[in-house]
Parts: structure tokens; C-alpha cells; sequence
């Protein structure tokens, strides 16, 4: 009786084990659902703002001794490749678009979809500079080939915008510049990098933490 009761409690403890294995990889796989973007494979807006947040309160904790950079991407005429090849097309740019940033990126860079026809990175370690020249690069791989459509070969070109951020700083006014020198790379005339305007903010109009914002 002893030894069928332990053989009893092996083949439950088997059957646990089997099922904590099989929980583990469905709360892998939910997490890897509500952080990724499902089309390119890239973290999505939601993880973009979080990591954004925790960036700048390591900034503040560090008090300086750290520093980061973002550059948001557009692609060019968007609208207009998706009314001329469809939204198959439109997904096929997408998905080129994004694998080509994130080959650019370093290991600890955070490459993220960031909504619609734009992507955005997060660069640590990186000075204005480096997130231009970054950006030039992506800029140039993206506009050196064309996407392969079911239709034909389709140059793409794509607008980016940088921004370093600043001590005190609202992570939406980080944005902000960031978006605005995109703007000003599409007005300018498209397949372009900008940078922000490096104005430091007064630190009075600014909360003590800026990651609340």
C-alpha cells in the first residue's frame, strides 16, 4: 500500500510539474503578446512608454551621470503607397521598414513601433550626435533598397526626427522636440534626419519628477 501510494504522489508530482511548465510559457506568451507589435515583431507603444519612464527616473536617480537619446521614424507618403499597392503592400513596407532600423540599433538599444507609419528608438548612452548619425544610417539603408511588393520593387524613404533628453525634463516634452524635428524633416522635404533644439528648460517650470508626466 505504501509503495502504490508513493507511485500515486510521483505521477502527481510529474503531472504538476508538466502543468507549471505549460503555465510558465502561457504567461511567456502573454507577455510577449501585450508588448509586441504582432505585423513587425517589435515592442509596441505601450512598452515604449514604460521603458521611456524608467529611463528617466534612472536619469534622475543618477542625477545626470547617465544620459539617453530617441529618434522617431516616419515613413514618407505612407498614404499614398497604401491607396496605390494596398494594405498588403503597406504591411510588406511596414515589416521591411522595421527590420531595417532594428538592424541598425545596438544590442541595448530599444527599437519600438510606435504607431501607424512611424517607429521610434530609445538610445542609451547616446548623445544627440550619435542618435543623428544613427538616424542617418537608417535613413540610408532604408531609402538604398526598394521594398519587394507583389506588384513590383517600390522605393521608400523615410523622415526622422532626434532628440537628447534634458536634466528635469517632461517625458512629453521630450517627445515633443523629438516630434518636432520630425516635422521639420518632412517640411524640409522628406528622406531627411533633423534634431531637436537644445534649449535646457527652466527647472522651476518643471516637477521634481519628470517620469509622472
Amino acid at each position: 500500500a505504501n509503495a502504490e501510494l508513493y507511485s500515486r504522489v510521483e505521477d502527481q508530482n510529474k503531472e504538476i510539474e508538466v502543468l507549471n511548465a505549460s503555465l510558465q510559457e502561457k504567461v511567456i506568451e502573454l507577455h510577449e503578446i501585450a508588448t509586441h507589435d504582432t505585423l513587425t515583431g517589435l515592442h509596441n507603444f505601450g512598452y515604449f512608454q514604460e521603458e521611456l519612464h524608467r529611463r528617466i527616473s534612472e536619469y534622475q536617480r543618477c542625477r545626470g551621470e547617465l544620459f539617453f537619446s530617441i529618434v522617431i521614424l516616419d515613413i514618407d507618403h505612407f498614404k499614398r503607397f497604401n491607396d496605390t499597392y494596398g494594405h498588403e503592400g503597406g504591411n510588406l513596407a511596414l515589416k521591411d521598414v522595421a527590420k531595417r532600423f532594428f538592424a541598425q540599433a545596438r544590442q541595448m538599444d530599444l527599437v519600438c513601433r510606435y504607431g501607424g507609419e512611424e517607429f521610434v528608438a530609445i538610445l542609451p548612452k547616446c548623445h544627440l550626435e550619435g542618435a543623428r548619425l544613427f538616424a542617418e544610417r537608417v535613413r540610408e539603408s532604408i531609402a538604398a533598397t526598394p521594398v519587394e511588393t507583389d506588384k513590383e520593387p517600390v522605393p521608400v524613404t523615410a523622415s526622422l526626427g532626434c532628440a537628447e533628453y534634458m536634466p528635469n525634463e517632461l517625458a512629453s516634452s521630450f517627445i515633443q522636440r523629438a516630434d518636432e524635428a520630425l516635422y521639420r524633416s518632412k517640411e524640409g522635404g522628406r528622406n531627411r534626419v533633423e534634431v531637436a533644439l537644445q534649449e535646457y528648460l527652466n527647472s522651476e517650470e518643471c516637477p521634481d519628477n519628470p517620469a509622472d508626466s
